[in-house]
Formats: C-alpha cells, structure tokens, sequence
C-alpha cells in the first residue's frame, strides 16, 4: 500500500515545505529533472499559477537539480499546435525562463519506444528520454472524455508526440459496432458527448473527425453492440503512462496533485466550465494511480458523492484499473496529512 502526503492548504509554502522533505538527494547533484506541467491554454484563467510553479522549481533547485519545465504541443492545432506556439502561449501565462528560474522545454523532437501493449510504440519526446528524473506537476480537475484529468493522464497523454496523441484518440480507441447485436436503439447517439455519432439509413455510422474515442457509447450501449477498435481512450492513457515512466527506471520520480480551483473540463479548454469543488489542497506521492485515487475519493467526500462517475459519460476508474494493472500503483493507499 503507498503512501500519499495530504496537504490540505492552498498556501504555496505549505507545499514547499513538505517538499523539502520529499524531495530526496537522488534529485541533487546536477540532475537534469523534468518538470512535467500544463502551462494552459491561453483564455483559460483555471490552470497552474506560474507562483506555485516557481516555488517547486526552487525546491528543486535547493537539492541541487537542475529542472526545466516541460510540455508538448496538441492534437487540435490552436495556440499550443506546435513548439513555437506553445512558447508564446507559455510566455502569456507566466511562464518564461527568467519568471520560473529555469528553461520552459517544448518538444520538438521524439524518440520511438517499442512497446508489447495493445498501443503499440509511441513516440516520446527526446529530452524526455534524456532527462535523469521527472516531477510530475497536475492540476486535478474533471475531463469530459476522460471523466477525469489526473497524473495519469498528465503522462499518459502529455508525455507523447502529435502522432500518437492522434493514434490513440482517432484510430485505437474508434469504435466498432455490431451490425448484428444492435437494435438501433439510439441510446449511444443520444449519450455520445462529441455527438460523433447519427441513424442514417438504419445504421449507426460513425463521424470519425468528430469522435474523441472515449468509449463512452460502448459503455451505455444495452445491447454490447459496440467496443472499441483496440482500447478506449483511458486505457490508451494509462498505457501510455506505463511507458514513460518506464523509461524513468532507476530515476528520482515524484508526483504531484494540486486540487484547487478544480473545473469540469481539462485546462486545454478555453472554456473550462464551473469549479467542480471548493479548493482542497496538493497530495504529493509515488504512485500515480494511488495519488490521482486519493484525489478523487478527497473531492468525492467534499461533495458526498462519487461526482466523477454521475457527472461524466464514462467510467473513471478504468485508467485506474488500467494503471494498477501495468503496475503504476495500487488502488489502495495511506493517506497521511500534513
């Protein structure tokens, strides 16, 4: 069972004084450590403040590290589509070289890893790969075809080239239905949340440009009629995840959750919805399947109910079923509060 530290004070010092404490001396003598974060999408005021940011950098910088922080451009095009872009974004957020104490990284360069799982190989960015240990940074919060935006997802989907973000929302996790076993019911048009799907001519047909592959209508479908072409979205996710951190073996890694101002929808989205939940805290762990657990069992409790699961299309807990199972940590955890 791994333990997860509570911290439940949205003081920036609170943190960086139990990170004193957590982070250890394998962070020091020199290391280049990547500080995974998303910098946000510009429009969206709910995303990590650049303050916040700079202060674990500074922790790190104490041991003796050497951090950068580090992201890579998205799917969707817009301002974070490529290294360039994401930059300039970055700057408008907060985030500089001389307003964090240290280099903002956009890939633009990968690496191929080959992988047994059903994503296959996946390209991960070279200073990535170069890096001697990583510090994942996320802002918990809800996600609309995810059900929720955690570490693991920080990994699994932030940790990857344009091509395999693509692979896995527009190919792997596309559905298939089941000509046979569907009644045309309609029950997936009407609960599909990027309204991907439509009646024509008596079959369910597919837009695929418009699918997220969230698996969302597979999972409401009464008749089983439709799966997925390889995997859903948040097993791709926690698959992806594994990866990455694989390549970190025998590496200082440590995740953190910073659970305040929380929104329905992930910091890629200009419009981000209503806060989810009153501001919680930062849990700080080596798990990312306990720590993204505890986070959302902690805003489940402040609601008193299981929000993630009403609230969202999809089940939230297969990518941390999924996680457990490629061994990124166990559902169970110790949370010990600060």
């Amino acid at each position: 069972m791994q333990t997860v530290t509570f911290i439940p004070s949205e003081s920036i010092e609170a943190l960086a004084k139990q990170l004193e404490i957590e982070i250890g001396t394998e962070f020091g003598d020199g290391k280049q450590i990547a500080v995974k974060l998303h910098m946000g999408e510009y429009g969206n005021l709910h995303y990590l403040r650049p303050p916040l940011v700079g202060r674990v950098v500074q922790e790190l910088k104490d041991k003796g590290a050497q951090p950068f922080l580090f992201d890579t451009p998205v799917l969707y095009g817009g301002p974070r589509g490529t290294a360039q872009d994401y930059l300039d974004t970055a700057r408008k957020n907060g985030f500089t070289a001389e307003t964090m104490g240290c280099p903002v990284v956009i890939a633009d360069q990968y690496g191929t890893v080959e992988s047994s799982l059903r994503i296959g190989s996946i390209d991960v960015p070279q200073v990535l790969l170069d890096a001697d240990g990583l510090l994942v940074l996320t802002h918990f919060k809800g996600h609309l075809d995810a059900a929720l935006g955690g570490c693991i997802k920080n990994l699994g989907m932030g940790c990857v080239s344009i091509g395999t973000k693509r692979k896995m929302h527009r190919v792997l996790s596309q559905p298939v239905v089941d000509e046979e076993k569907c009644t045309q019911c309609l029950t997936c048009v009407e609960k599909c949340p990027a309204k991907a799907l439509a009646l024509v001519d008596e079959r369910i047909t597919l837009n695929a440009d418009r699918c997220w592959g969230c698996g969302a209508c597979g999972e409401v479908c009464p008749e089983e009629a439709i799966a997925a072409a390889v995997a859903n979205l948040r097993e791709l996710l926690a698959e992806a995840a594994s990866i990455v951190l694989a390549q970190f073996t025998g590496k200082p890694t440590l995740f953190i959750n910073v659970l305040l101002d929380m929104t329905e929808s992930c910091d890629c989205d200009r419009h981000p919805g209503k806060r989810i939940a009153d501001d919680i805290g930062y849990l700080i762990g080596h798990s990312p399947v306990a720590i993204d657990k505890a986070s959302m069992d902690l805003v489940n409790q402040q609601l008193g109910k299981n929000f993630f699961a009403a609230h969202y299309p999809v089940n939230p807990m297969v990518q941390l079923e999924t996680g457990k199972r490629l061994g990124l940590g166990d559902l169970e955890y110790e949370l010990v509060t600060i």
